[in-house]
């Protein structure tokens, strides 16, 4: 039987690097008069969920809870992640959050936010920018959303995947599945990626909310959650498309196989919520999802799929469950600051608790195939990051962490291992990275990270990019909705490219920071890529 770490609990507290404001921060705030209208709340960056009821009382119940918390502050001697290099990246003020996303492969860096791409050489030189449209084969009149790009190592190449309603498509509204691939392992433009557009059944009658990639040595992996067009739950889906064969050449969109597995379920039969398949850093002929129960109150259990080849396509496993401590829905966070009438700046939205992205990867310290994933969850000063390593063929955890704080809340993470992959060379695996947000009462939004090596306890924090004022837009201000839209994910990625003398590989990640507001209704969002060795 093969040893496993406990879970690793590592609080922190920092100084605070911003201008100390003493507040009782508001849920809500008094909304600006001039607010852009005809938005439908998807276009607002308004996080769908099956009962949103349920999440308003279920974060209401958490923020309660968190104000007679008191979290220890234990000793920290744990060397800390190294920041090898930063940059600022793309950003478009147009649109809500950014919902960042990253990609790196053997030339290449592909930063993706919601309404743009950047690619990037290896050394964070800007080679090409343009609107998102350009890359996915989009028009101007389109709506898209929630981008999500990745590296194959196995093919070579960059993978993109984002939802999108054509405006002048055969069916009103015409909605389905923007996605591509380059036509090498080098883009420099948008005129080297291959693109596009599959329905999957949603067309007309439904839509593939917050999609999320991933994939097995021959297909491409899509999980999506499906929606009414009145925006009602109607169940979780998990896409799958054949890769491209050898070639620079953009078949038709025919010519690939595809398929979709509809309303996916929990092993104990109810609907599952948010389906993640992993992303492959060791290639497999077999995949895995992983997803969260919903509703829920308290749960302690993941749900997780196995997908494997089946002829000329994929079958699907029943759905098996992994124990995990309990966990719930997290409170919205506070931060410093003020609007610009005086009134406290409002609260940031950590969503709903569930998971964002995965990686499989193999981890020589364990000797197994394990799946990397996080989601923002209640704990430390309100909200904490939980983060996991499945041994999927166990059903059972090699290893779990929180990132919490005392005075600090978390949210918005995500997390990949070390785990290089380039042809033949395979190296590291046993560390990883996690990038996140945090903000308080008294500190601004900030990016910050931490590290876990091997059995070596988890790092403290380290900071990023510290915001030097509040964030204050539109999106603070919806109807319904008491707190600022901060995105739906960040980004993380494993350098596929390592020095073999190294003892550690390096992960490349994507994050969100904001100038300091100066109107509420503005969007002032950046932001900011680096990368670090655990």
């Amino acid at each position: 039987m093969k040893a496993r770490s406990n879970a690793v609990s590592i609080v922190l507290l920092l100084p605070i690097l911003a201008f100390v404001v003493t507040l009782t921060v508001p849920v809500s705030a008094q909304a600006p008069a001039d607010l852009p209208t005809g938005l439908t709340p998807r276009q607002r960056g308004h996080e769908l969920v099956p009962d949103p009821d349920a999440v308003a009382r279920a974060k209401e119940a958490a923020a309660q809870a968190a104000e007679g918390d008191s979290v220890a502050k234990p000793e920290i001697n744990v060397a800390a992640p190294v920041s090898l290099a930063g940059f600022d990246g793309i950003y478009d003020t147009s649109t809500g959050p950014p919902d960042t996303t990253i990609a790196v492969g053997s030339t290449r860096l592909i930063e993706m936010v919601n309404s743009r791409f950047g690619i990037y050489d290896r050394s964070s030189n800007l080679l090409s920018e343009g609107p998102l449209r350009d890359l996915v084969g989009a028009t101007s009149a389109d709506f898209i959303s929630d981008p999500q790009v990745m590296w194959d190592p196995e093919t070579e190449r960059f993978f993109f995947v984002i939802f999108e309603n054509h405006a002048n498509g055969p069916t009103s509204p015409d909605e389905g599945l923007a996605w591509g691939f380059s036509r090498n392992a080098s883009p420099s433009s948008a005129a080297d990626w291959c693109q596009y557009f599959s329905r999957f059944s949603y067309a007309g009658t439904s839509f593939p909310d917050f999609p999320r990639l991933g994939d097995t040595k021959g297909f491409l992996l899509i999980g999506t959650n499906r929606f009414s067009l009145s925006e009602s739950y109607l169940g979780a889906d998990l896409a799958w498309i054949t890769k491209p064969g050898p070639g620079t050449k953009c078949r038709s969109e025919r010519s690939f196989r595809k398929g979709n597995f509809t309303d996916l379920r929990n092993a104990d039969g109810t609907q599952t919520f948010t389906p993640v398949p992993a992303r492959q850093v060791d290639g497999s002929r077999d995949g895995w999802v992983v997803a969260t129960p919903f509703p829920w109150s308290a749960p302690n259990a993941l749900t997780l799929y196995r997908v494997e080849r089946k002829g000329a396509g994929l079958a699907l496993s029943a759905p098996a469950s992994v124990a995990v401590p309990t966990y719930r829905t997290p409170p919205n966070a506070p931060q410093a600051g003020t609007t610009s009438s005086g009134s406290p700046a409002p609260y940031i939205d950590t969503l709903s608790g569930k998971l964002t992205q995965a990686y499989s990867s193999f981890d020589p310290r364990f000797g197994n195939i394990a799946v990397w994933t996080a989601h923002t969850v209640a704990g430390g000063a309100g909200s904490e990051l939980r983060w996991y390593e499945i041994d999927p063929a166990d059903l059972t955890l090699d290893q779990w962490g929180e990132v919490s704080d005392p005075t600090l809340y978390a949210f918005n993470g995500a997390i990949a291992p070390d785990r290089a992959v380039d042809g033949s060379q395979a190296l590291f695996g046993s560390a990883a990275v996690l990038g996140f947000s945090t903000s308080s009462a008294t500190s601004f939004p900030a990016v910050q990270m931490v590290s876990k090596v091997a059995d070596n306890p988890q790092s403290g924090f380290v900071l990023v990019t510290q915001s030097p004022g509040p964030n204050v837009d539109f999106n603070c201000f919806q109807p319904t909705r008491p707190a600022c839209r901060w995105g739906d994910y960040s980004g993380a990625a494993p350098d596929p490219v390592a020095s073999a003398d190294s003892t550690t590989g390096v992960v490349w990640l994507s994050n969100q920071w904001n100038v300091a507001s100066v109107t509420d209704d503005d969007v002032d969002w950046r932001t900011w890529n680096w990368t670090a060795r655990p």
